[in-house]
């Protein structure tokens, strides 16, 4: 695959045979740059390397993005409808009151609060990570995903 590319580096055109004169060959390194990238519209092409546009980076973006990162961690482990069946069941145990569950309904609500308290654990890591970013202590997308404070997903 090749990309034709204006000066600024934007993409004018892509091809799978016979390029124009001038367009650069799209590598797996370069495909996979462009393809995992945060903003792919931010990220154009110069000289055959993928490069960031210039264009200055606001908080609020990298907010939202450390946002979508724990709701992508969070739902990776509990999807939506799994949170709404946690909801329901935890009500019907609360109903049925603590002393009186069985021992496979109190492992069930252990499994339940113990994947809540992790719920909450990427949270405060989403917290933190926010307000690193409100000090200007991180001032790109690279390590959002991967910091180290973020808890390890639960089975």
């Amino acid at each position: 695959m090749y990309v034709q590319v204006d000066a600024d580096g934007r993409a004018l055109g892509f091809y799978d045979r016979s390029p124009p004169p001038g367009a650069i060959e799209i590598t797996k390194e370069i495909w996979e740059q462009w393809a995992f990238a945060p903003n792919q519209a931010d990220y154009c092409l110069r000289a055959g390397v993928l490069v960031l546009d210039p264009k200055p980076i606001d908080q609020a973006e990298l907010i939202g993005h450390a946002k979508q990162e724990a709701c992508r961690r969070i739902t990776a482990v509990m999807p939506d409808w799994r949170q709404r069946n946690y909801i329901a069941r935890s009500t019907e145990l609360l109903d049925k009151g603590h002393g009186n569950l069985t021992a496979d309904e109190q492992a069930e609500a252990e499994t339940m609060r113990a994947r809540w308290d992790w719920v909450k654990r990427v949270r405060s890591v989403s917290d933190v990570i926010e307000a690193d970013i409100a000090a200007g202590t991180i001032t790109g997308f690279d390590g959002i995903a991967s910091d180290a404070r973020w808890p390890a997903p639960l089975a």
